[in-house]
């Protein structure tokens, strides 16, 4: 019966001849039935670099092409670009994916993989995928200033370390350098003087937050008592000052784990003015152009070489191909002059000619960075990875009970870990072969 408060619901049921049935719409053509998923919380930030969120990235793992698939069981699928069959608990499943690979020990005790790509094999918006997306995609992951959940730079890449020695962002540097800092080879004098006013100014209304906080609340009634109730003492005298360099010397100046654990609304790096300032990419010194374990064999070929490896590594391989053409700059891309799509220097150093970059001509600013949506050509930059964590592992403020009566809601007696750097395209990664 309908329900007589559902006046369209009657409508439509009056509307119908009596001993007749309702039309229904018609089943869809097969093949055409849309599969939903549900998933967790969502941001639409669909990037294979920087997913927004857990839902994001399960998106992402269900509709990118990775290098290499996984099985049923959670194997790394080696044939999938030829096509590979597959048993999984009594029947066989062909997975035909985008590469082979073959895997070589050298007598050097190095491990080659050599990835050689379908051919004729095509993104959504009809771009051939080549070698040079491969490339691109691991540059991008091996950079420096990159800060997103892949480990792939984790793996015991050939030269890798050569390639990232040196390289910082400036706000890593300056941070280093401390505010005595006397060696201006690598930035002016005045950068340092701001950057560290600057600090000073948003560690202090980040501290101001918390007293705020708690004397809004009535948890205390002057600044060293707001400071006692979250755990740190600053003297009879202390203020918003003195809490932040309480904050900061807890913390071993790791602002980011500051940030994430500490916050009483805002973000410490929100509260700088000008922070994308200081997220620019600085050397301090030589650094290699290229990662010699990374190198293009040719429009459909890459070799990866590693000083060692186990079957675990393969999981790193399981990285999606981002379109260079879409994430990157293809006018940026020339393997032969070590640019890979994308500016990854700021400048050159101290006493170097300008539109030079030493031993890395091809290298000048940052890595790309998330794009807020699947369709807007906007490229926006990213935080570093000491600065700040990733969205998918940035712990949200502690939710404050209406009134303290113990300092078991606050922190623990030590700072939180460094956050994980898992990847997460893998949704069984803990799966074994059957």
């Amino acid at each position: 019966a309908a329900d007589v408060s559902d006046t369209a619901a009657v409508d439509a049921a009056a509307s119908i001849p009596s001993g007749a049935e309702p039309e229904t719409e018609p089943e869809p053509e097969p093949g055409t039935r849309p599969l939903t998923i549900a998933v967790g919380a969502m941001t639409g930030a669909f990037s294979p670099f920087y997913p927004g969120t857990d839902g994001d990235a399960a998106v992402l793992a269900l509709t990118q092409l990775p290098l290499l698939p996984a099985d049923r069981s959670g194997a790394v699928v080696l044939g999938s670009g030829s096509g590979e069959t597959i048993p999984f608990h009594g029947a066989d499943y062909r997975y035909d994916g985008a590469a082979d690979v073959t895997v070589t020990a050298n007598d050097d005790g190095t491990v080659s993989f050599d990835f050689t790509l379908r051919d004729g094999l095509y993104f959504a918006d009809g771009e051939p995928v080549t070698a040079d997306d491969v490339i691109f995609t691991m540059y991008v992951l091996c950079d420096p200033l990159y800060d997103g959940p892949s480990a792939f730079a984790q793996l015991p890449i050939v030269g890798l370390d050569d390639y990232r020695a040196n390289f910082a962002s400036l706000f890593d540097l300056l941070l280093a350098a401390g505010p005595d800092n006397d060696d201006f080879s690598a930035w002016p004098r005045m950068t340092q003087v701001v950057f560290w006013n600057e600090l000073e100014r948003a560690g202090e209304a980040f501290a101001q937050e918390i007293i705020d906080f708690c004397v809004d609340r009535g948890y205390a009634a002057t600044a060293p008592e707001a400071a006692a109730v979250w755990g740190y003492d600053i003297g009879e005298d202390g203020g918003a000052a003195e809490l932040f360099a309480a904050l900061g010397a807890a913390y071993n100046r790791d602002f980011a784990a500051m940030s994430a654990a500490e916050s009483a609304g805002s973000s410490f790096f929100e509260l700088m003015e000008d922070y994308d300032a200081y997220t620019v990419g600085a050397r301090s010194g030589e650094s290699a152009a290229t990662v010699a374990g990374i190198a293009k064999t040719g429009d459909l070929s890459v070799r990866v070489t590693l000083t060692g490896a186990d079957a675990a590594v393969l999981d790193a391989f399981t990285l999606p191909i981002a379109p260079l053409h879409w994430y990157g700059d293809a006018a940026l891309f020339d393997v032969e002059n070590a640019a890979f799509g994308f500016e990854h220097h700021a400048g050159p150093l101290a006493g170097e000619e300008p539109g030079r970059t030493g031993s890395s001509p091809g290298r000048t600013a940052r890595p790309p960075s998330r794009r807020t949506n699947t369709t807007s050509p906007t490229i926006r930059p990213r935080r570093s990875s000491v600065l700040r964590p990733s969205r998918t592992t940035r712990r949200p403020t502690p939710s404050r009970p209406a009134r303290p009566t113990s300092r078991s809601w606050r922190r623990t007696t030590s700072p939180p870990a460094a956050r994980s750097r898992r990847w997460r395209w893998r949704i069984s990664a803990t799966a074994t072969s059957a």
